[in-house]
C-alpha cells in the first residue's frame, strides 16, 4: 500500500468514524426524548415541583410517590443523567477519531520530507 493509499484509507474510516458517532448521538437524543415523554405522561396533573409538594402537603400523594414524581420532574425537564455507556463510546469513537487524523499529518509529514 503506498503512502497516499493509506492517507485515503484513513480518510475513509474517518468518515465512517463520523457517521458511527452521528448514529450514536440521534440514538442518545431519541432515548433522552422518549424518557422525557414517559416522565410528562406519567406526571398527569403534577407539572411542577410545587404541584408535587402541595399534593404530598395535602396527604393525596404518599413520600414515595413525591420523590418518584419529583425525579421525573427533573428527567421531563432534561436534567436526566446521561447515559455512562454511551459516554464511552462516544469517547472511544473521538480518540480513535483524533488518533487517525493524528497519523494522517505524521504521513503527510512524511511524504512532504521526501521532496525536500
Amino acid at each position: 500500500m503506498t503512502r497516499d493509499q493509506e492517507i485515503e484509507l484513513r480518510k475513509w474510516w474517518m468518515g465512517q468514524l463520523r457517521a458511527i458517532s452521528k448514529k450514536l448521538m440521534d440514538a442518545e437524543a431519541r432515548r433522552e426524548e422518549a424518557e422525557r415523554a414517559k416522565a410528562q405522561k406519567t406526571l398527569g396533573e403534577y407539572q411542577t415541583e410545587s404541584d408535587i409538594q402541595d399534593a404530598y402537603a395535602y396527604g393525596v400523594i404518599t413520600e414515595a410517590k413525591r420523590d418518584k414524581l419529583m425525579d421525573l420532574l427533573e428527567k421531563k425537564d432534561g436534567a436526566q443523567a446521561e447515559d455512562e455507556m454511551y459516554r464511552l463510546k462516544l469517547d472511544f469513537l473521538m480518540e480513535d477519531f483524533q488518533h487517525q487524523k493524528e497519523l494522517i499529518g505524521q504521513l503527510a509529514m512524511e511524504g512532504s520530507e521526501s521532496w525536500a
